[in-house]
């Protein structure tokens, strides 16, 4: 048998933890998360987050990443919106699932349901517990954090982060103004004229919330010192809205995932039997040319003088139905 080093065994080890531990979380797309034990901000810091461009930015050509002739920026969101669920396994395991709704809105979620039934209850604990698990909502940007950036073994590290609507809000504002459109920033997530945002995390005993400001001067998404960090970054941005069409469960999916067991009798409701499956995401189209340039920074970074930035009115999505079909507060309420 052929044997393997320290090193290899040790980074075999470490990255076979990583896995599991997203698979404990739900979701296999590497996250800046901004609570929890691997935030990026303590209670009561600051955290520089820069939001990358859309995904669509780039095309691959023969192969090849090729900035998309098409490509403007702010004529389609930087971002999509999502609902989430998250709950305590048996074992004590915090899990985290997308609600089936965000992809689906007429999906039958046994998580919703469990929830409402649960903030009926005349138990204050099952209330509590029903609160923690409801859907919330979210929204989703691909990110780079940090002054310089921040990089993993060397390169750019860019992820996926989601952020709770009282972000969002003050985001929203930061690029549209609000209601005094002259003060509107455009497209924050502009990979050449964007602009850097500071979070500020509440603190844990306060009243605070989170707060956004905007830096007072916009710049690109990184400084040219780490320019070869950033080499082929364009590949590096996640398509969110494939990414939730991939990683949201079906509800039988997700009962199974959050009763640990397959429903049993009434359980199987015709909504939750067909799995209400999601439509699918028409992958982006590969340019077909003949030949296509070397991908080279210039290519991405930075922009031809005299383009405009359009601004952009981010869309905010629609939730889910308030009221799910009630059922049997002892089979839908079970895990506490």
């Amino acid at each position: 048998m052929a044997g393997l080093s320290a090193a290899v065994k040790a980074e075999m080890q470490k990255r076979a933890q990583e896995v599991k531990d997203r698979q404990a979380a739900g979701t296999f797309t590497k996250n800046f998360s901004l609570t929890g034990k691997n935030a990026i901000v303590e209670p009561g810091g600051e955290v520089i987050v820069r939001f990358g461009p859309r995904w669509t930015i780039a095309l691959l050509v023969n192969g090849k990443l090729a900035m998309n002739p098409e490509y403007k920026s702010g004529e389609e969101p930087i971002f999509v919106g999502a609902w989430e669920h998250w709950w305590d396994t048996a074992d004590g395991k915090t899990t985290h699932e997308w609600c089936p709704k965000t992809i689906n809105r007429e999906a039958e979620c046994p998580v919703c349901i469990a929830a409402s039934i649960l903030m009926k209850s005349a138990e204050e604990s099952e209330r509590k517990y029903g609160k923690r698990i409801a859907a919330k909502e979210v929204f989703i940007f691909n990110a780079v954090v940090g002054v310089p950036r921040k990089l993993a073994d060397g390169k750019a590290d860019l992820r996926t982060i989601s952020v709770p609507g009282t972000v969002y809000t003050q985001v929203s504002d930061i690029m549209t103004g609000g209601e005094t459109e002259s003060f509107a920033r455009g497209n924050v997530g502009d990979h050449a004229e964007g602009y850097d945002l500071k979070f500020t995390r509440p603190r844990k005993d306060g009243n605070d919330r989170w707060a956004v400001t905007c830096a007072p001067n916009p710049s690109p998404l990184y400084d040219a010192k780490q320019a070869q960090a950033f080499a082929g970054w364009p590949g590096m941005l996640v398509n969110l809205e494939e990414m939730l069409t991939k990683e949201t469960k079906t509800g039988l999916e997700l009962f199974k995932a959050y009763y640990g067991r397959d429903p049993e009798g009434d359980e199987v409701t015709p909504g939750l039997a067909s799995g209400a499956p999601a439509p699918e995401v028409e992958p982006e189209a590969e340019a077909q040319q003949e030949a296509a340039p070397e991908p080279i920074l210039d290519e991405f970074m930075p922009k031809p003088a005299g383009i405009q930035t359009p601004r952009s009115t981010p869309p905010v999505p629609t939730p889910p139905k308030a009221t799910p079909p009630a059922r049997s507060a002892s089979r839908t309420g079970g895990r506490r």
